[in-house]
């Protein structure tokens, strides 16, 4: 018994370590690097390893992606966001000053192999649902954030929100200047806020003003 537990666990190490390795290989050399031959070389293990969890290279994709976004998702529920001060998002140097560690705290490449990964993952039909469930529980916990501050029925705010962070992302991956990048971002953010807070027809009459229309145009 203990040595069928030992070779249980074993097997779920190898195959932890394939899943790893493919995420790592992809970031290096993006899909067409994924292979048995390279997979296996990554993760130190014989190439027959990678045959004898995963019935192809296909599974083994999905199955790495599959597992790096459900781990990205457990990492943002375990994400405390009771309470938090939002008061700094009154001056713009102070949003800018806020946002500049969240940079520094994370590498800018894994934003991009998040990025990359969950747009390949998105073209695969089985992984779907888990791309849903991931920006479906962003959207939720920025809407009990903004909801917990005042801001109610915010889930298209929410929505704006996560897209100007995506576009964040994008823009890092060409940008060095996490200063700039932060205050851009820190622009948008309270742009977007405003435009809540003061609602549609105040946006509506700023837009047109924009577009030189009135009120009365058709």
């Amino acid at each position: 018994m203990a040595r069928a537990r030992l070779s249980q666990e074993r097997s779920r190490q190898r195959r932890e370590q394939l899943l790893d390795a493919a995420v790592r290989v992809y970031a290096f050399g993006g899909i067409r690097a994924v292979t048995h031959r390279a997979v296996a070389s990554e993760a130190q293990l014989p190439t027959a390893a990678t045959t004898y969890y995963f019935a192809s290279i296909a599974e083994l994709v999905r199955e790495a992606f599959r597992r790096h976004i459900t781990d990205w998702t457990t990492s943002l529920e375990n994400i405390d966001l009771h309470d938090l001060d939002l008061s700094f998002l009154a001056d713009v140097d102070d949003t800018t000053s806020a946002i500049i560690p969240t940079f520094a705290d994370h590498d800018r490449a894994m934003w991009g192999l998040d990025l990359a990964l969950f747009l390949q993952a998105s073209r695969d039909q089985e992984l779907r649902p888990e791309i849903t469930e991931a920006v479906r529980l962003v959207e939720l916990r920025l809407t009990e954030l903004l909801t917990e501050h005042g801001l109610e029925q915010s889930s298209e705010l929410s929505a704006a929100l996560i897209a100007q962070m995506v576009g964040t992302a994008l823009r890092m991956q060409s940008h060095d200047d996490d200063a700039a990048e932060a205050r851009n971002l820190a622009t948008s953010l309270r742009y977007l806020l405003a435009a809540h807070l003061v609602g549609p027809e105040a946006v509506d009459d700023a837009c047109r003003s924009i577009s030189g229309r009135s009120a009365a145009s058709p």
